[in-house]
């Protein structure tokens, strides 16, 4: 259908994909325990956006938090805390994202980053559970590159990690919390 994304499930030795989930508008972040997945669903005509979780067959499907325009949910993927209680996800208005963090039961805010992003396109936690890796671009920096930010939860002042002329996409932090993996553009 035009307008909607559908999760298929894709057989690694081949095979026919099956259908998980329609209307999706995020990649997918997965809990600690593999178990439940979490993604966005914009609401176009009501100017809403939610964050969603199901279980990984695409079965008890719940919105777990509603944000009304101005603000949005934006399309990265929501990333599980390592103890499986919180979820950080950017959510942004004109422009301007923040890190937000909801309760991964009962959907409440936790905490919002005062740091301001521009077009974050990853999230990753460190395995103590106390600080997220980004990447994004500074708002407030007259270069617009993606850079790596080290985010400080459930408050703390962002620092940038990486302060070069590249742009990073996209972050994996290893369990150990010994390396991360992410994507660098050079233009």
């Amino acid at each position: 259908t035009a307008g909607y994304s559908t999760l298929l499930r894709v057989p690694t030795l081949g095979g026919t994909p099956q259908k998980v989930l329609f209307d999706i508008d995020s990649a997918l972040g997965f809990s600690p325990d593999a178990k439940r997945m979490a993604f966005i669903r914009g609401n176009p005509p009501e100017h809403e956006s939610y964050l969603m979780i199901a279980d990984v067959e695409g079965t008890q499907i719940r919105k777990l938090a509603t944000l009304k325009q101005p603000l949005r949910f934006d399309d990265v993927a929501a990333c599980w805390a390592p103890d499986g209680k919180t979820i950080a996800i950017s959510q942004s208005a004109n422009l301007a994202s923040q890190i937000a963090f909801f309760d991964s039961t009962s959907g409440v805010p936790v905490a919002v980053s005062s740091k301001r992003f521009w077009f974050p396109s990853g999230i990753g936690w460190l395995p103590d559970g106390r600080a997220v890796i980004v990447t994004s671009a500074d708002p407030d920096s007259t270069t617009k590159n993606s850079q790596i930010w080290l985010l400080p939860f459930p408050d703390g002042a962002a620092r940038r990690v990486t302060n070069d002329l590249n742009d990073y996409r996209g972050v994996s932090v290893t369990a150990d919390g010994e390396k991360m993996a992410t994507r660098q553009v050079r233009s």
